[in-house]
């Protein structure tokens, strides 16, 4: 579909939106070509959201890094309302 090859081209040259596209898709990894793909590597470098696995002359593996579990809710404490 037209909207997949759209999604692709946004993120392969890391325009607006393109961490929304790579969250619709669920992706993990990326291998981003350093030439190809400049642009894309330098938004993916400013988020803090992905980790360098490897890098070479031509290409960065990047993994995202799981999502921080929701804090545990505060637990209310009854002390001056009369409740024990």
């Amino acid at each position: 579909p037209r909207t997949v090859w759209a999604d692709y081209h946004r993120i392969s040259r890391g325009d607006s939106g393109w961490g929304s596209a790579l969250d619709k898709y669920n992706v993990r990894v990326l291998v981003v070509d350093k030439q190809e793909q400049a642009n894309l590597l330098r938004q993916v470098k400013l988020s803090p959201d992905w980790l360098r696995v490897y890098e070479d002359d031509q290409a960065m593996i990047l993994r995202r890094k799981p999502p921080r579990a929701a804090a545990a809710p505060v637990a209310q404490n009854d002390c001056g309302t009369g409740k024990h």
